[in-house]
């Protein structure tokens, strides 16, 4: 018997991710120490007014990481909250979040959903009653619904993302529609649980399970 499809871990694309994280981080400490610290650290001033200098600015570096990690924790709890949301009212679904790209929104024009109220991040539902893109959490239904009976087959697959300034690939769950008599690949992107990052391969591929209850994959 053929094995199913897995997803498989893109080629070197996390470590170049992180490279480039810590890359950017070490570039702006050092041009933080050239332009702050080092003048400084140098001029003829009097110790106390240095080390009052310093307080100043290691409290603004704090002040300014509690504000990111605030935003980041608030976005978390948006994103699980979305995907709580449509749980809530699809019991026994599988939900993720998925990216709103210019590629899936072609798909759905194509089969006769033409601007759907989707957001940048939608959530989506996997269940008995079909694939369910979900808009804001308070909307209380599905924006778009794509019955299982219209789904030739899906297949885990890699997608690349533009996010305006660089490109990079991501764990993409494609969907083939068939029911506009055409075979037509509709890209959800995988994010991670928080909607933050893309998924790893364990959380691709168990949403891939999920799909595989309901639809072939190929």
């Amino acid at each position: 018997m053929r094995d199913t499809p897995q997803f498989v871990e893109i080629p070197g694309a996390r470590r170049k991710q992180q490279l480039k994280l810590w890359g950017l981080v070490g570039f702006l400490l050092v041009i933080f120490a050239v332009a702050v610290v080092l003048p400084v650290a140098t001029a003829d001033a009097a110790t106390e007014e240095k080390l009052t200098f310093f307080a100043v600015v290691g409290a603004t570096i704090l002040a300014v990481v509690l504000v990111l990690a605030l935003i980041v924790l608030l976005i978390s709890i948006y994103m699980r909250g979305k995907q709580a949301a449509a749980i809530v009212l699809r019991p026994g679904a599988t939900a993720f979040i998925t990216q709103r790209t210019p590629e899936l929104l072609a798909v759905l024009k194509a089969i006769g959903i033409d601007q759907p109220r989707l957001g940048l991040q939608p959530a989506v539902t996997v269940g008995p009653e079909g694939i369910e893109l979900w808009g804001p959490r308070r909307a209380g239904r599905p924006r778009v619904t794509v019955r299982w009976g219209d789904i030739a087959y899906v297949h885990p697959d890699h997608f690349v993302i533009f996010n305006g300034r660089r490109s990079f690939p991501v764990l993409t769950m494609q969907v083939v529609h068939k029911g506009s008599g055409h075979l037509l690949e509709m890209p959800l992107p995988i994010s991670g649980r928080n909607g933050r990052a893309f998924a790893r391969i364990g959380r691709a591929n168990a949403l891939l399970g999920a799909f595989a209850r309901y639809a072939d994959v190929g």
